[in-house]
């Protein structure tokens, strides 16, 4: 999953992703209002969970964000964040005060 966004997060162009052109998307606080060259967080879309990696775009000054989402390996279950750090892991998603 691939994201192009204005510093604003409005969408320019996306591939593998539910969202159009124009419409917002979800920037972390890190990248909203700041000059954070990188950023990584986790994000739902159509009940996948993807690892997000978000970079500047420079020409030389920041003109845009590209986010690359990565689809973790194991849906449903939290096993990679497990096998990598030891810890039980838990994910909640809050959609709609649920």
């Amino acid at each position: 999953m691939v994201v192009l966004t204005s510093l604003d997060g409005d969408v320019i162009a996306a591939s593998g992703l539910h969202v159009s052109a124009g419409s917002p998307f979800p920037l972390s606080p890190v990248q909203r209002g700041s000059m954070a060259d990188s950023a990584t967080s986790l994000m739902v879309d159509n009940g996948r969970i993807f690892q997000l990696v978000t970079v500047s775009v420079r020409s030389p000054l920041p003109v845009a964000w590209i986010a690359m989402g990565f689809r973790t390996r194991r849906q449903g279950r939290s096993g990679n964040s497990a096998d990598i750090t030891g810890l039980a892991v838990t994910l909640s998603v809050n959609s709609g005060g649920h």
